[in-house]
């Protein structure tokens, strides 16, 4: 929260200290999405600093433990079969604040079950009961049936990624942080029926990644999908976004190459990215905003393919700062 330093000049001696060094330490990802929001914020008329984008190689210290000393260090699987059960959590300190926690390792949910997190007091203000957790590992749902989830913090947390797939249905309702929320990426694939409803945003994570026949409903405060890199979407099913800001890349590309359905209802931007913006397929695509329903910072923006597209009530239907907007091929 806040800031990373008091004065931007302060973080253009960090960027020289630095200089062309790898990046290495614990928790990484998250730490690098915090310094790159300074960089990007440099004051560049003080005629000093200009702004640093922090894309140097990184690597997290428990990588490090995991493949270059695989001897030393020993990471474990959790394979749960889900048979209908029902997790009550609890601002009791004495009971459960987290539903399922994979200390260690992986975690994997699959079965035709149904499988139900809740938060059981309404009328508290603690912000530190979790759905599902994994945070030093990978978590992976493969499910044919129901996984509802209502809780105050993240309601999916795994540091590695987070891989959904099957055709089960999600309900995923976070009172207070994000729903889906990875320091790596977050993919989507298969045929699942998606609601997501957050405080913050709905999908939190390095990348994110769309494929298969989803259909995908998010309804946050802040962003609907926030990547710090790149965002892609594939799918042939439907993405529904209501946001204050609909899906934005903080330091990466947006590329859509679906042929499904694409509806975004945002307060800010549509659709925001500091680099390229690329829309391709045959997607229809909806985008009423109150600012800009495009917007790079700093790449292009091009439209090919045979996308039918409607930008209404914005400010500008597609915004460059810096770079230029191309529209190709047979787009309505």
């Amino acid at each position: 929260k806040g800031e990373p330093l008091d004065s931007y000049f302060d973080m253009g001696r960090l960027v020289e200290f630095i200089g062309d060094a790898y990046l290495c330490g614990e928790n990484i990802f998250s730490v690098l999405g915090f310094i790159r929001r300074a960089g990007y914020a440099i004051n560049i008329e003080e005629h000093k600093y200009y702004r640093f984008k922090f894309n140097m190689p990184v690597i997290d210290i428990e990588s490090i433990l995991e493949f270059i000393y695989p001897d030393h260090y020993e990471k474990y699987h959790y394979d749960i079969n889900v048979m209908y059960p029902e997790i009550l959590l609890s601002n009791d300190y004495n009971k459960i604040t987290t539903g399922i926690y994979a200390e260690e390792g992986d975690l994997t949910i699959k079965g035709d079950g149904s499988l139900r997190i809740s938060y059981n007091d309404e009328n508290s203000t603690t912000t530190d009961a979790n759905g599902i957790r994994v945070p030093d590992g990978k978590l992976i749902i493969n499910t044919t049936n129901d996984i509802t989830i209502n809780t105050f913090q993240n309601c999916l947390f795994a540091k590695d990624y987070i891989d959904i797939y099957g055709t089960g249905k999600l309900d995923l309702f976070s009172r207070y942080g994000s729903s889906i929320y990875s320091y790596g990426d977050v993919y989507f694939s298969g045929e699942n029926v998606v609601e997501i409803n957050a405080k913050k945003n709905g999908i939190d994570a390095l990348y994110v990644y769309l494929q298969g026949n989803n259909k995908i409903n998010i309804s946050a405060k802040n962003c609907g999908i926030s990547g710090d890199h790149e965002i892609g979407l594939s799918d042939s099913g439907s993405l529904t976004i209501s946001a204050k800001t609909g899906i934005e890349s903080l330091w990466g590309s947006i590329i859509n190459n679906s042929t499904g359905y694409l509806f975004i209802s945002a307060d800010n931007n549509g659709i925001a990215a500091s680099e390229n913006i690329t829309i391709k397929g045959t997607s229809e695509i909806i985008i009423d905003a109150d600012e800009n329903a495009i917007e790079s910072y700093l790449g292009n923006v091009t439209i090919s393919g045979k996308n039918t597209i409607t930008l209404k009530n914005c400010t500008y239907g597609l915004y460059l700062e810096e770079g230029k907007a191309s529209i190709l091929d047979e787009n309505q």
